[in-house]
């Protein structure tokens, strides 16, 4: 690996554990409000969720010998490597959701009140003229 992709991947690697690291540390003060009561009830549950994913991820980061460091750097400590490759697995885990449901089947529909704008086919001639065709009924 080229010293500029190199360079790329530690920064997108270090800016994602930093943001998730932020995430938690917000998470952990929210947790510290004195007026937070309702999230402080919610709080066990997603708690028991977390160590729950957090241990399955460690799991198969292990069994499967998952590392990511190790292929941007081969100087560096395994348990560093591991650490970083469990974050990432780990804190991507909630976005994998969001990427099945890019298929449009969970989109919300639009409001009854709202109009779909009708689907307009175009045809360009070889002389670059663009005409509208009529719509199929």
């Amino acid at each position: 690996m080229d010293a500029t992709a190199r360079l790329v991947a530690i920064i997108i690697l270090t800016s994602f554990a930093t943001e998730r690291i932020l995430a938690a540390i917000n998470y952990l003060l929210d947790l510290a409000d004195p007026n937070a009561i309702e999230l402080r009830q919610r709080a066990k549950r997603k708690f028991f969720l977390f160590g729950l994913g957090a241990l399955i991820t460690g799991v198969v980061v292990d069994l499967a010998d998952i590392r990511i460091l190790r292929l941007v750097t081969p100087n560096v400590s395994d348990a560093l490597d591991f650490l970083v490759t469990w974050l990432v697995v780990f804190a991507g885990a909630d976005q994998v959701r969001t990427l099945l449901q890019s298929d449009g089947g969970s989109q919300p529909s639009a409001a009854p009140s709202q109009a779909k704008p009708p689907i307009v086919t175009i045809q360009i001639d070889r002389d670059g003229n663009v005409h509208q065709v009529p719509a199929a009924k």
